[in-house]
């Protein structure tokens, strides 16, 4: 007696007979329940087992726990949404908005008009002339900066969206630069290229996590201690996963983490830089 075939021969997907309202619903229950335990054991290893989630991806264990690049993005995703929601909440505060700066230094002059002042000029079109006359840059792309640093100063709110938005997209690229500053530092491994992309992905996937947990707890109160504590709990985290991901002796792992240190900021700087810089180009 044969029974019925529930999945092609061809193909090896699943046979459907007739497409309703009930499997559309099934379905959209089962895929969103399955991506959602994935998500949850993953993020589960990730927390409690550094470096764990890397090796066992490595291993070829993987169908328990969604791929490395979806995890970033997922997490990524929701963090850069608590940032947007955030700010449109009518209790928020962000203490780093009252250390912005009324005016800034450019060469040696500073620079630093007046809101009414900025908008009059704005309107008339007379900002560039000003810049050169009044405040003495004479250089085209000095003007150039300058007006492109007083329109994010006079409009905070829209520059720093743009800043999370090159954030979001620099963010990508630092995770295989750092990988090649893996693979120099943990040479004698002979790991490939990819599973140092492996670890750093899974490590900033820890560090994006500490971030979402500091901003739901900032939604309610300010407190500058979390980023030392993210800082600590980061730097924990990574020697236990490097020992582990490496297995290299802990006074080999502390030494390297010397020149991982020093690599994160450099690397840290010069995207910083180039973040700020394109924002404020394309603002």
């Amino acid at each position: 007696m044969t029974g019925k075939k529930h999945y092609c021969s061809n193909c090896g997907q699943k046979s459907i007979p007739d497409v309703n309202l009930k499997y559309i619903i099934s379905d959209f229950f089962d895929n969103y329940f399955y991506f959602d335990s994935k998500l949850i054991k993953s993020i589960g290893s990730l927390l409690v087992k550094p470096g764990n989630l890397s090796l066992e991806f490595l291993h070829g264990k993987r169908k328990s726990y969604l791929p490395p690049a979806r995890l970033y993005v997922t997490l990524s995703v929701l963090f850069f949404f608590l940032i947007t929601f955030s700010a449109s909440l009518p209790f928020h505060h962000d203490p780093i908005e009252d250390t912005v700066e009324t005016s800034f230094i450019y060469g040696d002059k500073k620079i630093a008009i007046a809101p009414e002042k900025y908008q009059e000029l704005k309107n008339s079109n007379g900002l560039d002339v000003y810049i050169q006359d009044s405040l003495g840059v004479k250089e085209e792309f000095g003007v150039f900066i300058v007006n492109k640093m007083l329109a994010a100063q006079h409009d905070s709110k829209s520059f720093k969206e743009a800043v999370i938005n090159q954030t979001s997209i620099f963010l990508l690229l630092f995770i295989p630069f750092m990988a090649l500053i893996y693979k120099w530092t943990f040479s004698r491994n002979k790991y490939g290229y990819i599973k140092h992309m492996v670890f750093n992905i899974h490590f900033n996937s820890f560090v994006i996590i500490l971030l979402i947990l500091n901003k739901l707890a900032l939604l309610f109160t300010d407190h500058y201690i979390r980023i030392i504590l993210i800082m600590f709990l980061s730097l924990i985290y990574l020697f236990i996963a490097l020992k582990k991901f490496y297995q290299r002796k802990w006074w080999v792992v502390a030494y390297k983490m010397v020149f991982l240190f020093f690599g994160y900021f450099v690397s840290a700087c010069i995207f910083a830089f180039l973040i700020f810089f394109v924002s404020l180009v394309f603002y």
